[in-house]
């Protein structure tokens, strides 16, 4: 597979955080991950072409100091850490993308009884926000709120190809680049902290349509263009009181999710409209909060790269990266790679031109067969009947097995029963279930085969399905 696009995904470092001891803690971690990231091509990871921030860069909106401070430092220190990391990497300011978190507002700003009136009614729904920013001095008021983040942030992102804006035109952006292979990537900030205010956000928060509308819309999204989403909160666990809406618009019209703020590390692939893949990504903080004695400090970070396979096949690898305190490092976060690999792999649902359906099922690499066999069983077409059959019975990877006894399922051909009957011996559990829904769905004419299995089959896990299969059938 070939590296198209690559990059550093940071979330919640808090800049500014803790006192004296905890301020240099948060440097000599932060001077290993830069040291870490100098070091990944060595461990096979793509040479990233982008730094993404989600969030919670400083601690206090750049409002308070440190004891001992005479003034707060909070986003010169930023500023420092990412020119820092940006010259390591041979890229510019503009490469760097930003986007707030709750820890990027300046609360004191809501002493203010207009503000403060504004931000309640916001949060408790008695006015909608869309109405609220469609008023320049209620949009402003906001703007307020977030104003040191917004003049910090203009030196990075696209900001710093544009001529000045006032920071309400700057609450959230749009940016596309242009990768190799005709790839187009559409990156989208989105500020999930506009109603941040305390410790009872969850459930308060609000991104709106307007946010939604102009990331995907303006300009519209074009067939061979890679849709990736930034914003400090994760899209599932109740932050947004707008979840539900915001999450259904993003995972079926763009491809990639990244957030921080929960500061547990993670990617997963889920499905979208019309089975789609979209995958979420969340970077743990790459400064944590201070862990308590003896317990080790969750320091993370991701790096991550977009490969396209010889078939066109889109793929995502997440290299995600956690603090060792012993070895006083960073190492592969065991928790979130897939097998022995130091990395997690993910397909996206956005496809390149390709050769055809026949060359993605004799690829040597999984994920292309997985493509191919997804093609197939949307197209149902029965020429690739005994090619699915050979995948069935001797492919080495259990998700292709599974694809394959999936796209067996949609063709209902009663020439596929024996490889069915076979699979539900199968070692894996997916790759038993959709053979014992291929039966299901052949109906009767397959029963007596299958009570003969559940009768006679010397493997337990065969016998479970073909029970399960005689009771739907």
């Amino acid at each position: 597979m070939k590296p198209l696009f690559a990059w550093v995904h940071l979330s919640d470092i808090h800049f500014g955080h803790g006192g004296a001891a905890h301020a240099w803690d948060q440097q000599l971690v932060l001077s290993c991950l830069l040291s870490d990231v100098s070091q990944a091509g060595e461990r096979g990871v793509p040479a990233p072409t982008s730094v993404f921030v989600t969030g919670d860069i400083a601690f206090s909106g750049g409002t308070r100091g440190r004891p001992g401070q005479t003034r707060c430092t909070e986003y010169e220190e930023a500023t420092r850490f990412l020119q820092g990391l940006a010259q390591r990497l041979g890229l510019d300011a503009a490469s760097v993308l930003v986007v707030p978190g709750n820890h990027d507002v300046q609360r004191a700003v809501d002493r203010d009884k207009e503000v403060r009136r504004l931000v309640e009614q916001l949060r408790e729904g008695k006015q909608e926000l869309d109405a609220a920013l469609a008023q320049p001095p209620q949009r402003a008021l906001l703007a307020r709120r977030q104003a040191n983040f917004l003049e910090w942030a203009r030196q990075f992102g696209p900001a710093t190809r544009e001529s000045p804006t006032l920071g309400e035109e700057r609450l959230f952006w749009t940016h596309r680049l242009e990768v190799a292979e005709g790839l187009r990537v559409r990156v989208v900030g989105l500020n999930t902290a506009l109603l941040s205010a305390d410790d009872s956000d969850q459930g308060r928060l609000r991104l709106g349509n307007e946010q939604l509308a102009r990331a995907l819309l303006i300009p519209p999204v074009e067939p061979q263009e890679l849709v990736l989403v930034l914003g400090h909160h994760p899209l599932e666990g109740g932050w947004l009181a707008d979840e539900r809406s915001a999450d259904a618009w993003i995972r079926n019209h763009a491809h990639l999710h990244l957030s921080g703020h929960v500061h547990e590390a993670g990617s997963e692939q889920a499905r979208s409209g019309a089975g789609g893949l979209f995958v979420r990504v969340v970077a743990g903080a790459a400064h944590g909060d201070a862990a308590a004695t003896g317990v080790p400090s969750g320091h993370g970070y991701n790096l991550a790269a977009i490969y396209v396979t010889d078939g066109g096949q889109l793929v995502l690898r997440v290299w995600p990266r956690r603090w060792s305190d012993k070895r006083k490092g960073f190492v592969t976060d065991q928790d979130n790679v897939s097998g022995h690999h130091p990395y997690s792999e993910h397909l996206l649902r956005l496809t390149l031109p390709f050769r055809g359906i026949d060359e993605m099922l004799r690829s040597e690499h999984s994920a292309e067969r997985v493509r191919g066999l997804i093609e197939v069983a949307l197209d149902k077409n029965p020429r690739y009947l005994d090619r699915l059959l050979g995948l069935l019975r001797t492919d080495g990877h259990g998700e292709v097995r599974a694809h394959a006894a999936l796209a067996l399922d949609e063709l209902r051909d009663l020439r596929a029963k024996e490889g069915l009957l076979t699979a539900l011996s199968d070692p894996s559990w997916d790759v038993r279930s959709h053979a014992g829904w291929g039966l299901v769905h052949l109906g009767p004419v397959v029963l007596d085969d299958v009570r003969r299995v559940a009768a006679s089959s010397d493997n337990p896990d065969a016998v479970q399905m073909a029970r399960l299969v005689l009771a739907r059938l």
